[in-house]
């Protein structure tokens, strides 16, 4: 059950109803493989970097403190330099355009020339946090600052004399940051999360400005220790253990969340829903030419967690353009129409009052495993409800609050249970617009912020869901 805040329509004039775009996490393709030097397997890579031409990998608890050079067209080991360094700490590298920058344990930073095999020792920092991951950009050293298992920092690191500053802070969910990479644009970070806190196995990607941009994930067996990449794929030493020699060195390429449309009551404008209707309620998967509905796995449908009542494949929408309400009929590329029992949604849907304004959410999975899902808005009609403000007698308690002047809205969720918790914001035309939280969170009060200030003016729809419960909030911006 859960509570629908009335919007008061004074955008009317504006509102429209359309399909919206939802996108779960990207995919890590695995491209190639190496489990070994050419004599033994790999134990415990890394760190790991690319120069332009060769890729550079270090491993630690081998026999002496290997650095592999690595040619990155066949993933062959083409020759192994050993480093005057402990062989049990040592941790990501960088390439400047001239030097290997080697972090030693997180807190010591060495200088390596290729060209000359010259080694240096140019800082030691004697307190966290640990530099961890390493990336160059420019003439500029970042390196992920770790805590100690807990979520860490992007930071700008002085390599001569240890001093840093803090770029930004990544998402609480990670629970450790350790490889980096900057693939020339966006930061590339290697983190455990709260789900799976055994080893490193997403790939998170970060704006310069430290706004959470994608996931990938994730990674099978251990994880990835450290991110290099070569203009075109990201290249990591897969983490292997000190006991056993179950390490490598892989090539993989990001493979960005595929963009798909739900469309409730396809052909209609606006989508109505009424709570008293004994009928179906109609929705269709668009069929795109980028999305072919016969990769869906027809019994993971689900409206707002209820299953399907039936489906079929049939051409009768087209794809929506974001913003407009359309009740243009099929555009000759099939589509997956499902019907779903309405009063099994009106149960989901709690108190509900007419004119309310609802996201709908469709989720599916494809048969190579991947889970998706998109949304459309309907409005309550043709029914008058008994809804009022019980939001102390729910379990999952949510509310938003800003002080004036602010653009930063704070969320605030108790959950009752520990569960997974996901939120996001929706425009007034269900578009999303961005995700504020997806992580694991122990029972309790939390908050989390959502920095409004590229927001334009206008009424907004948060949606926070935790274990079968979900909670919609109206955000109203205005400045």
């Amino acid at each position: 059950m859960r509570k629908v805040l009335a919007v008061i329509l004074l955008f009317v004039g504006l509102f429209t109803m359309a399909s919206a775009v939802f996108s779960e996490d990207g995919m890590i393709e695995v491209i190639s493989v190496n489990y070994s030097n050419g004599t033994t397997a790999f134990r415990d890579p890394t760190g790991i970097t690319f120069d332009g031409t060769w890729i550079w990998m270090t491993e630690q608890h081998a026999s002496g403190t290997p650095l592999y050079k690595i040619d990155p067209s066949t993933m062959e080991v083409v020759e192994t330099r050993y480093l005057s360094l402990s062989n049990c700490c040592i941790q990501g590298l960088a390439w400047d355009g001239q030097y290997i920058w080697i972090s030693g344990n997180g807190y010591t930073i060495y200088r390596y020339d290729p060209e000359t095999d010259v080694l240096e020792h140019t800082c030691t920092r004697g307190s966290v946090p640990q530099a961890i991951g390493m990336a160059c950009v420019g003439s500029e050293l970042y390196a992920t600052a770790w805590y100690g298992g807990l979520s860490g920092d992007l930071m700008s690191l002085n390599p001569y004399d240890c001093a840093y500053d803090i770029d930004f802070e990544f998402e609480p969910e990670m629970c450790g940051s350790y490889g980096l990479a900057n693939n020339g644009e966006n930061f590339l970070v290697c983190a455990r999360d709260e789900a799976d806190l055994s080893y490193p196995k997403k790939i998170y990607e970060y704006s310069p400005s430290g706004e959470l941009l994608q996931k990938y994930g994730t990674f099978e067996s251990r994880g990835a220790y450290d991110l290099a990449w070569d203009g075109e794929f990201v290249w990591v030493a897969h983490y292997g253990s000190m006991y056993v020699a179950d390490g490598a060195v892989m090539k993989v390429r990001l493979v960005s969340p595929i963009e798909v449309f739900a469309d409730i009551r396809p052909a209609s404008c606006p989508n109505s829903f009424n709570p008293k209707n004994n009928g179906v309620l109609p929705a269709a998967i668009v069929g795109t030419t980028d999305f072919d509905v016969d990769m869906i796995d027809p019994s993971t449908i689900r409206l707002e967690g209820v299953p399907a009542l039936s489906w079929k494949y049939e051409d009768v929408t087209t794809v929506p353009v974001p913003g407009e309400c359309s009740t243009e009929g099929p555009d000759g590329i099939a589509d997956f129409f499902v019907k779903f029992n309405s009063p099994e949604i009106a149960a989901v849907l709690g108190d509900v009052e007419a004119d309310d304004i609802v996201p709908l959410e469709l989720s599916f999975t494809l048969y190579d495993g991947r889970s998706l899902a998109a949304s459309d808005l309907v409005i309550i009609r043709g029914f008058q409800g008994n809804a009022t403000d019980n939001r102390t007698n729910k379990k999952l308690i949510v509310s938003v609050s800003s002080a004036p002047g602010e653009s930063v809205q704070r969320i605030s969720f108790n959950l009752p249970v520990a569960s997974t918790v996901r939120g996001s914001v929706y425009d007034v035309r269900g578009r999303l617009v961005k995700r504020v939280v997806d992580s694991y969170h122990q029972a309790g009060l939390h908050t989390v912020n959502l920095d409004s200030s590229m927001f334009t003016n206008g009424v907004y729809f948060l949606r926070l869901a935790a274990g079968d419960e979900v909670v919609n909030r109206k955000i109203i911006i205005i400045r």
